[in-house]
């Protein structure tokens, strides 16, 4: 069969709260962090990784929330990208609500 010679690859979908204020923020230090990677920055940011891995990083046109989605030949190689994204994510929005201005460092 043609499906057995197809690489399979899954998908990892994580939708974060994130106040319209912080958006731009974030999209700021993600680019940063993102510098040295291979990445689009045409609609998002869209970071691909040597062994076929990538993770687009989209803030919401129209909700308070940021889209981290990540694909991979693994689930789990797509979800540790996933849940690192919003680790770093969450990190900076909890740095902010304690009073420390966005791209402040």
């Amino acid at each position: 069969h043609i499906d057995a010679m197809v690489p399979k690859f899954r998908m990892v979908n994580k939708n974060l709260d994130c106040p319209w204020s912080e958006k731009g923020s974030i999209m700021r230090k993600l680019i940063n962090l993102t510098k040295d990677s291979t990445r689009e920055t045409i609609d998002g940011i869209k970071v691909h990784y040597d062994d076929g891995t990538w993770v687009h990083l989209l803030p919401d046109k129209e909700r308070a929330i940021f889209h981290i989605n990540a694909e991979s030949s693994s689930e789990t190689q797509a979800r540790s990208v996933v849940d690192r994204f919003e680790s770093q994510i969450n990190a900076w929005l909890s740095e902010w609500a304690q009073g420390s201005k966005p791209g402040s460092e």
